[in-house]
Parts: C-alpha cells; sequence; structure tokens
C-alpha cells in the first residue's frame, strides 16, 4: 500500500479519505486527514494496483472489524525497510543530514543502530562521510537514511531541521 500511497501522492487531498476496493471488497481506507491507512487483515499486495481508490468524505474513516491501523510514516517505514532498492536522494551523500524530528512509528520498529544513528544526528547535523567512519557498514548506513527519508525524519535543508529530541527511546506513535 505504501507504495501506492506515494504514486499517488499528489492525488490526495487532506479533506477526504479514499476507500481501496477490489472484486467489491474493502482492503484498505487510507484517512489523509489523520494521517494513517486502515488495512483489511491478511491484505495481500497482488493486485492491489487494480484497486479501485474511492473518494470519500473525511469522516467515512471508521476501521470495520478485522482492520489494523498503521500511520503513514509507518507504512513508509516499513517499506523503505523492505524496498530492495534504497531511492536515496544525492543530496544525502554530499551535504550535511539534519533531523527534522523523530521517525513518527512505533518503538518496536527501531532498532539499536537506527537509535544510535538518530541519536548521533539529534546532536548536530552530520555529513555522509562522518556517519560512514561511525557506521562501518555502508549499505546498512544508506538503507535507515533511506528509512529516515522516507517518513521525513532527515532534512538536508538547516530550515526544516528539528527541534532536537531528548530521548528516542520513548518516542511514541501518533495516536489514532
Amino acid at each position: 500500500i505504501a507504495q501506492h500511497l506515494l504514486e499517488r501522492r499528489s492525488e490526495l487531498d487532506d479533506r477526504h479519505c479514499f476507500h481501496l476496493v477490489r472484486a467489491g471488497q474493502l482492503d484498505a481506507i487510507v484517512d489523509v486527514p489523520q494521517q494513517r491507512v486502515l488495512v483489511r487483515d491478511g491484505l495481500q499486495s497482488r493486485g492491489l494496483e487494480n484497486a479501485a481508490w474511492l473518494s470519500r468524505p473525511a469522516s467515512a474513516n471508521s476501521a470495520p472489524p478485522g482492520f489494523a491501523v498503521w500511520s503513514m510514516e509507518e507504512l513508509a517505514w516499513l517499506f523503505a525497510q523492505h524496498n530492495q532498492v534504497i531511492d536515496l536522494p544525492e543530496r544525502y551523500l554530499k551535504l550535511p543530514i539534519y533531523l527534522r524530528q523523530a521517525p513518527q512509528v512505533r518503538p518496536s520498529m527501531i532498532n539499536a543502530r537506527q537509535v544510535e544513528l538518530l541519536e548521533l544526528l539529534a546532536q548536530e547535523p552530520c555529513e555522509y562521510p562522518r556517519l560512514a567512519t561511525v557506521f562501518s557498514q555502508h549499505a546498512l548506513l544508506q538503507h535507515d537514511l533511506y528509512m529516515l527519508f522516507a517518513c521525513r525524519a532527515i532534512t538536508t535543508s538547516p530550515k526544516r531541521a528539528g527541534v532536537p529530541v531528548v530521548n528516542l527511546h520513548a518516542s511514541q506513535p501518533p495516536t489514532t
């Protein structure tokens, strides 16, 4: 679903929900106003590209029984985590990287290496070569940065840098 959300990002407005329907069955509800996605348990992504995206009023966002609730950032995080293609913009390898905010995902989704990376970025912006000296596995570092990029936790713009995060271990997802 995250891939389809990224592809349709420009079509989604914050006044509507979108029901994803295939063969007459509701597969998911994209609740844009509340930045969450409700997904039918056991949903298989195969064939999801054929789902109809039906625009509904913002009030059509109730989770039917058997639906799991995910924040859009959590879906972006999971998509980046499982994506084999790391589509990190080149600027993240050349410019200082600033922390905008802790990723708004469940704490259990963040591993110890990622917490260490976030804590380093919370102290001060870092350029990729410095991060590469701290984190010797470059492929994992680029993947972790891609995950942070996907959920908008990092930036290369000092104007978009956020307030330093004090305790990343206690980060909480948005309430749904």
